[in-house]
């Protein structure tokens, strides 16, 4: 059966450099990658207080869409020129590609876990 060679699987704990979110005390474990790499599903654990005064540095920006959904704390998500949004558990948020955006974890409360999944530009562009 299949999903018993998936269930086999462990997912790996990846270096900082080597995800989009991975910084200070950031934790990510990939448990999915497409062949050739046209997606991939990560949870990342994240502290809280990673996005102080309303704003993380750097921003972030990608040649691939991102899909999280918020499973523990507040997650922090502004797009660059708009406001900052709270989102908390059972949250869910869309980053198209090649759109500025900042995120970290709310202070003060909870690490923040998300679930997320990262895929190309629907445009196909690169």
């Amino acid at each position: 059966m299949a999903a018993a060679a998936y269930a086999d699987q462990k997912p790996a704990m990846l270096k900082p450099g080597e995800v989009p979110y991975e910084g200070d005390g950031v934790k990510t474990a990939w448990v999915f990658h497409a062949a050739g790499g046209s997606t991939a599903d990560a949870f990342i654990r994240w502290p809280a207080g990673a996005m102080e005064g309303g704003k993380a540095e750097p921003a972030s920006t990608h040649p691939f869409s991102v899909r999280i959904a918020v499973i523990e704390g507040t997650l922090l998500f502004q797009f660059e020129g708009g406001e900052a949004k709270e989102l908390k558990a059972g949250s869910y948020i869309f980053a198209p590609a090649a759109v500025k955006h900042y995120l970290g974890c709310k202070a003060g409360g909870r690490e923040c876990v998300m679930f997320a999944v990262f895929a190309p530009d629907p445009s196909g562009k690169r």
